[in-house]
């Protein structure tokens, strides 16, 4: 401990939270160095949770299962549904557009991301 009650580290180590550290970091380029790393882990599990909504909805989708229509329907009809969902719904019902169409590309639905997710939180995980 030095005099002041601050340890004493080696040259190039840093405390995290403290803000004579932070700045030392800064002046150093770690900070850039963080956020490139803390930007590379979350591409990998944005594209690990990709991944794996593409394997469950072609699972679903080789099998032909009903599963995923249903619980597109019993997600869009909840009362307290999000209106973009329940907007989906009536289009759907209208038959401007089907539940399959919505669940084999739902990028191209207004909802249809937002429905996606929540269904596939809802399906059984099946076997490769």
């Amino acid at each position: 401990m030095s005099a002041g009650g601050r340890r004493e580290l080696p040259a190039g180590v840093y405390l995290a939270g403290d803000v004579a550290d932070r700045d030392a970091a800064a002046h150093h380029g770690l900070g850039a160095l963080e956020d490139e790393v803390m930007t590379a882990r979350l591409r990998r599990a944005l594209a690990a949770s990709a991944e794996l909504v593409a394997r469950t909805r072609d699972r679903h989708v080789a099998d032909d299962d009903p599963a995923p229509v249903a619980a597109m329907q019993a997600a869009c009809a909840r009362p307290d549904a999000p209106l973009v969902l329940r907007s989906l719904l009536a289009r759907v019902t209208s038959g401007r557009v089907t539940w399959e169409q919505v669940w084999r590309d739902p990028q191209r639905h207004d909802g249809g991301t937002a429905l996606l997710a929540e269904v596939v939180r809802a399906l059984p995980v099946r076997p490769r």
